[in-house]
């Protein structure tokens, strides 16, 4: 008579071997989807930045060839930001018109309420708005007004920059950039905007209404090449920096393959964060003539 002898379970080491075989295709997947993740934020950050420079071309298209201010009048309108300027062709007419309405209620004997006005009109657009934060920034609170992209300081002046604490006057700047006559070395080697935490150390925020807490009144939302120290190189510390570890004094890397800008004829760059502070410095400065093969390693 045969006995059948039938196995009823596994051994410990063949248990071990699937386990280890489980592990290593978990880690895989989720590479694989942090890579997915990765590339939609990229994408996400490449099309908001793409608009921005679309807004900044018709915005030219529709007054005369000209540019506002970073923070300014623009064309003998209401003191705001260069970002409030350009809503209407982010799509954003009703923000645009909340905040003139509360301006113009407020300006009641101009120029002496010129900060009340602006006051009035920041804070009747304290709403967040989706085209201008990175999904990818995790300082941005998505509750607020707050911007990741800082604007070129040069193209848009007036507004306060990344290493001024100073309160902004107003009206800070009337002076409108035309972009086929005042950017000498062309719209594709002429920055517009990049890649910066919305939320930075100290509590400082990026905003693109403006800000006006405890009498102190700002538009921050720019960057300037070097004041003490020059936003690139950008140090590894400010590659995916965690919320509120951002410096606000350089750029930051939302993602490992560095970071995004957009030029003034809306092509987007991807950037190296090892890029030389001579070639920022080279895009930024669109009133300037600038070398073509600094241009070249822009976004080499």
């Amino acid at each position: 008579m045969k006995v059948s002898m039938r196995r009823e379970a596994f051994t410990l080491i063949e248990l071990l071997v699937v386990i280890a075989i489980m592990a290593i295709l978990m880690g895989l997947l989720l590479g694989a989807v942090q890579k997915v993740r990765e590339t939609a934020n990229n994408m996400q950050s490449m099309n908001n930045l793409r608009n921005i420079g679309l807004a900044v071309t018709n915005c030219a298209t529709q007054n005369k060839d000209k540019l506002p201010p970073g923070f300014g009048s623009f064309r003998s309108g209401p003191v705001m930001t260069g970002y409030m300027s350009l809503m209407p062709f982010l799509e954003q007419e009703t923000v645009f018109k909340d905040y003139i309405n509360a301006y113009n209620a407020a300006n009641t004997s101009p120029p002496t309420t010129i900060p009340a006005a602006i006051t009035a009109g920041i804070n009747s657009t304290r709403i967040p708005f989706k085209g201008l934060q990175a999904t990818s920034d995790v300082s941005a609170d998505s509750s607020l007004p707050q911007t990741s992209y800082a604007l070129n300081g040069i193209m848009f002046d007036g507004a306060t920059h990344q290493e001024s604490s100073a309160a902004t006057a107003a009206p800070s700047s009337t002076n409108s950039i035309r972009i086929s006559k005042d950017l000498i070395n062309g719209s594709t080697n002429s920055l517009v905007a990049l890649e910066k935490s919305a939320s930075c150390s100290s509590g400082i925020t990026n905003t693109f209404n403006g800000s006006a807490t405890s009498g102190v009144l700002q538009a921050r939302m720019v960057i300037l090449p070097g004041i003490s120290v020059s936003p690139a190189p950008v140090p590894t510390s400010q590659l995916r920096p965690a919320k509120g570890a951002a410096d606000v004094r350089y750029i930051q890397g939302f993602t490992s393959s560095g970071f995004h800008a957009v030029m003034a004829d809306a092509s987007t760059k991807n950037i190296s964060l090892n890029v030389a502070q001579a070639v920022f410095e080279a895009v930024c400065k669109v009133t300037t003539q600038g070398n073509s093969s600094v241009f070249s390693n822009w976004d080499d």
